[in-house]
C-alpha cells in the first residue's frame, strides 16, 4: 500500500500510525515489510495491546505500541504523522475527520474498505484488489 503511493519516499520515511491495531493488521504487516519506517500501533484494548507488545517482542519489531484511546493520541501527538491507517475501525467519514487530526498537512489518510463501502473522498487515490475468497476490497489514500 505505501510502496504504491507516489508520495511515499522510501529514503526518507515518515511516521505511520495504525489506529485500532487489534490483531496487528495492517500495522504488524507494515512493520515487517517496511522495518525502517517509524510506526505507532494505537490500541486501547488491554488484551489486544498486550498481544501487540508480544508481537513486537517476538518478531523484534521496531515500532511503538500506544495502549491508549486514539483521542488521547490526537491530544498528545496530533498533526505529527505522515500517514494514518485503520482497518474497519471507523466509518470512512469518521476516519477522515479523525485522520485529519493525526496527520500533518502533507500527510495521507489510508482507508481499507470493502466493496460495498462508499469511497472515502472524491479526491482519494484508489486501488482495488481481490482476496483469495473472491471478495473485493479497496485501499484509498486521501491527501491532507
Amino acid at each position: 500500500m505505501l510502496q504504491r503511493s507516489e508520495r511515499c519516499d522510501r529514503d526518507d520515511p515518515e511516521q505511520i500510525v495504525d489506529v485500532g491495531s487489534g490483531a496487528g493488521l495492517p500495522g504488524v504487516a507494515i512493520a515487517v515489510v517496511l522495518p525502517d519506517w517509524p510506526l505507532v500501533l494505537c490500541e486501547p484494548n488491554e488484551k489486544k495491546s498486550a498481544f501487540l507488545f508480544e508481537m513486537k517482542r517476538s518478531l523484534s519489531l521496531e515500532c511503538e505500541v500506544y495502549p491508549l484511546p486514539v483521542e488521547r493520541l490526537v491530544k498528545d501527538r496530533g498533526h505529527t504523522f505522515g500517514h494514518a491507517v485503520t482497518r474497519a475501525t471507523f466509518d470512512a467519514a469518521v476516519w477522515a475527520t479523525m485522520g485529519r487530526r493525526l496527520v500533518k498537512s502533507s500527510g495521507l489518510i489510508w482507508f481499507m474498505l470493502n466493496a460495498g463501502q462508499k469511497p472515502a473522498s472524491q479526491g482519494a487515490w484508489s486501488w482495488a484488489y481481490s482476496l483469495p475468497s473472491g471478495k473485493s476490497r479497496r485501499i484509498e489514500a486521501l491527501s491532507v
